[in-house]
């Protein structure tokens, strides 16, 4: 039996390679983001959205802290209201750096939370988007 999502693919004409749900749902990323995000795998202390963006994005705790009582980290599109909220895969973490000549956006998309380490930490695959400026 298919899948939902290799069946669409399959009547938009692409040959499915792929056996895996994850493999499928990378594939759709890729083609649908395009080359401009860097796959990566991390290990973080806990799933929290600060801590993951954190990690991804290889921010300060403090300037992490800065961003979110600006209001400028968004957890798929809404703001961010608690920084403490557990992140699951599918997830796009975003933050939005502003000044008065430019806005920075980078953003963090969740693709899978894989497994505890001994010690307790999570082993999560991530996809970051390198940072786009855009002048105001």
């Amino acid at each position: 039996k298919l899948w939902a999502s290799e069946e669409s693919m399959l009547r938009l004409g692409v040959r499915v390679l792929f056996r895996s749900q994850l493999d499928i749902v990378s594939l759709c990323f890729s083609k649908q983001f395009g080359t401009n995000w860097k796959e990566m795998e991390t290990i973080v202390s806990s799933l929290r959205s600060d801590s993951v963006a954190t990690s991804a994005l290889r921010l300060s705790r403090k300037k992490m802290y800065e961003l979110f009582m600006d209001k400028k980290v968004h957890r798929n599109g809404a703001v961010l209201l608690k920084k403490s909220q557990q992140v699951k895969a599918g997830d796009l973490i975003e933050v939005r750096e502003s000044d008065s000549s430019s806005v920075k956006v980078s953003q963090v998309r969740v693709l899978e939370v894989q497994d505890q380490t001994a010690s307790g930490k999570w082993r999560i695959r991530l996809a970051r988007l390198v940072s786009v400026e855009k002048s105001v």
